[in-house]
């Protein structure tokens, strides 16, 4: 799919109207961060945002209106208190969890009685959302769990190939997400922070609380599930107060030779070498509006993403094959700063790479002196963009990861063990590993000409 980037204009709202009609989505900005908008009353429109995106299908979205919209056609709005939230703070960065009325598509909310919706302010969001004037489900338009996209290039970046129109109305100004907060009580509960913050709320209404969820429960609202916004690279965090510990850290990563960035505050940047400094600013809101935009500029300077984490069973034939093969694939490919490793499940610490599958790779001509064999643990797994296990029967073994799959979910097919046959067997198995990394690479990943991360965007 050939994806557009295109200045807000009569012809390119037209485009855009007849692509959301049609099913498609298309992205769009807001004063937070980009959208990846369908529409919202078609259940197909709202299962291809959660399959573009890679988002799981139990995180709820958001539902965008115009602020001419008839809002009550949406949902039921019987607490007194939320026409002075709207007073005070729409058009704005704040969304509001109402009773649904169950006119729109239930995979919105998940199956909940409840709707989110948002009245952006952005002027080229509010110009799309009157044009279009349809209730527009929109999550951010980046891949699940990447930092999302405060410009047109950055969902470019993430979402190149899968969707058609992404509408420029230039950078976002305020950073990051919208406050979500549930009205559907007698007084307001935040549900996810961001630029409306709860003392703003109290000002405004009075009372307001800050929800705290409890394990097990269901997930009332986008942001409170899963890891969000991680860069494509080894992050660490470290109070502004820490500046000592942060320099051992640093000074760690360099001696190591490591390529390192700082984001920190204006006031802290002189105590870190100003060529690895990208500043924040001075003040929460400025530097809400640099965060994201820095984040993504930090990861195309850092040191490579571990994207894809190929699992079997003793680290021994399989996923080494798979780190190898993908790793050259990549290098021959030009994607940037994306890097492969492998693991077993039931792999011994003292294992090494077998000779059968040594001697394959070096008929491939192939480089393995990378490969370092590995145990599985629950942090590999945690910190991998995508983990590819050879069998189903593996990835059996890893339920409850959200970012786990197997060649088969991928590919159709399973790769078997060669273990104890002969080198024709190794072979094949080569030759099988060679077909699902090339439909990996294809789904997952693009080339890069420049220095970004080369993603497409989308898990399983």
């Amino acid at each position: 799919m050939l994806t557009k980037i295109q200045k807000i204009g009569e012809r390119s709202l037209a485009e855009a109207k007849e692509l959301l009609l049609q099913g498609e989505c298309v992205a769009f900005p807001t004063e937070t961060v980009y959208g990846l908008g369908g529409d919202a009353r078609s259940d197909e429109a709202v299962e291809k945002i959660y399959r573009v995106k890679g988002r799981p299908q139990d995180n709820p979205l958001i539902v965008h209106v115009h602020s001419e919209y008839d809002l009550h056609s949406l949902i039921y709005d019987d607490q007194p208190y939320v026409k002075r939230l709207r007073e005070a703070f729409l058009p704005g960065p704040l969304t509001l969890v109402y009773r649904s009325r169950g006119k729109v598509s239930a995979k919105v909310s998940c199956g909940l009685d409840t709707l989110a919706v948002r009245i952006p302010e952005h002027p080229g969001a509010q110009r799309f959302l009157k044009y279009v004037d349809i209730p527009v489900a929109a999550p951010s338009a980046n891949r699940s769990k990447h930092v999302s996209p405060v410009s047109a290039q950055h969902v470019y970046d993430d979402l190149n190939g899968k969707i058609p129109l992404i509408l420029d109305g230039g950078p976002c100004s305020g950073g990051i997400e919208s406050t979500v907060c549930d009205v559907t009580g007698s007084y307001p509960v935040i549900l996810r922070a961001g630029l409306i913050t709860r003392e703003m709320i109290e000002h405004a209404v009075g009372r307001c609380d800050a929800y705290v969820p409890k394990e097990g429960e269901r997930v009332r609202s986008p942001g409170m599930k899963y890891k969000h916004y991680a860069p494509a690279c080894e992050t660490r965090l470290f109070s502004s107060t820490a500046v000592s510990e942060a320099l051992a850290v640093l000074n760690e990563a360099i001696r190591l030779g490591r390529r390192v960035r700082v984001l920190c505050e204006d006031c802290i940047a002189g105590a870190f070498p100003a060529e690895m400094v990208l500043n924040l600013g001075n003040d929460g809101i400025e530097m809400a509006e640099n965060l994201y935009r820095l984040l993504r500029e930090a990861e195309a300077c850092a040191d490579l993403l571990i994207a894809v984490l190929f699992v079997c069973t003793g680290n021994t034939c399989r996923s080494p094959m798979a780190e190898v093969i993908f790793r050259a694939e990549i290098k021959k490919r030009k994607i940037k700063y994306v890097d492969a490793a492998s693991a077993g499940i039931f792999a011994e610490n003292s294992t090494s790479i077998s000779p059968q599958s040594a001697a394959c790779l070096r008929e491939m001509g192939l480089d393995f002196s990378k490969f370092k064999p590995r145990q599985l643990k629950h942090k590999m797994i945690e910190s991998a963009f995508l983990v590819v296990c050879m069998t189903e029967k593996q990835k059996e073994l890893l339920n409850g990861f959200d970012n786990v799959c197997s060649v088969r979910d991928i590919a159709g097919f399973d790769v078997p063990d060669p273990y104890g046959y002969g080198a024709d067997v190794y072979r094949y198995t080569a030759r099988t590993i060679c077909a699902a990394v090339d439909v990996i690479i294809q789904k997952y990943f693009v080339a890069s000409s420049d220095d970004k991360v080369g993603f497409s965007g989308g898990k399983k």
